[in-house]
């Protein structure tokens, strides 16, 4: 089983992260979308279908930020709602800047069931300087994962494992997971391209991590982490998000905007049709 759909939603972006993936490779792709909106649906429709018996679960994304382009996800969704209805399993990973009641109320109408809230640190101000949000918009992150919560998603915070982690331990980075943010799963991901602000310490707060014996096992997951029970979070420490390196079998499948099915993020020759 491949680990997820992954759906590239075509958008811009307001913040201005330094440790941003999709800086870290060229390849971009037009979208026949508003062009050619009845192509665009068939051609996705084939590529859902092939993917649905494949994939334990889909991930919207994005090369920018999701939510900027609200119709488009309502659209997608759509159509996975309509040719896969077994794929319950959907999230959306977001920066959450711009994130309205409004679009939740919408991406939980649409089927969407998981917010995946990428953040590079655990303090607010750290989070919105690093991300370089504009201060137009009023970015308060811990008001919005209550509101995430209140409208009934699973939180998830997706931790980009920035040099800002290179001051603290493990017991403290816990502590700010458990009583403040309290996420339902927390995702600790290695850095990709992005040296200068990556931070230093993974491997050490990972053994850190492995040493607390009450944080225990609980699956594989197809992604190839290990899933933790860690003071009632599900923890996954994740060094290899984009896949940098070499594997036998495809991670991800990847929907992007022009409507075709790859397995790599940074090449056109991982297509598959």
């Amino acid at each position: 089983m491949i680990g997820s759909l992954q759906v590239t939603i075509p958008a811009g972006c307001m913040n201005d992260c330094p440790f941003c993936v999709y800086r870290q490779h060229a390849t971009r792709f037009r979208t026949e979308w508003q062009s050619n909106h009845e192509r665009w649906t068939q051609e996705i429709a084939k590529r859902v279908r092939y993917a649905a018996s494949r994939v334990a679960a889909i991930m919207i994304t994005s090369h920018g930020e999701p939510t900027i382009n609200i119709n488009y996800i309502r659209d997608v969704m759509g159509i996975i709602n309509r040719v896969a209805p077994e794929m319950a399993h959907v999230e959306i990973q977001t920066s959450g800047v711009g994130l309205t009641e409004e679009k939740l109320d919408i991406l939980y109408e649409a089927g969407i069931r998981v917010i995946s809230l990428s953040v590079p640190a655990l303090h607010e101000e750290d989070i919105i300087r690093i991300m370089r949000v504009p201060a137009k918009a009023n970015y308060e992150p811990l008001n919005l994962v209550a509101m995430i919560r209140e409208k009934g998603f699973v939180l998830r915070l997706s931790i980009a494992m920035t040099n800002w982690f290179d001051d603290y331990n493990i017991d403290y980075i816990m502590d700010l997971l458990v009583n403040v943010w309290k996420p339902s799963q927390a995702s600790f991901k290695k850095l990709y391209g992005a040296d200068n602000i990556a931070t230093k310490v993974y491997d050490e707060l990972l053994t850190e991590f492995k040493s607390r014996t009450r944080y225990r096992k609980l699956e594989l997951l197809a992604l190839g982490a290990w899933k933790y029970d860690a003071d009632g979070i599900g923890v996954v420490w994740n060094d290899d998000c984009m896949v940098s390196e070499e594997t036998a079998d495809p991670r991800y499948l990847i929907l992007q905007p022009d409507a075709k099915l790859y397995t790599r993020w940074d090449t056109k020759g991982s297509v598959i049709f």
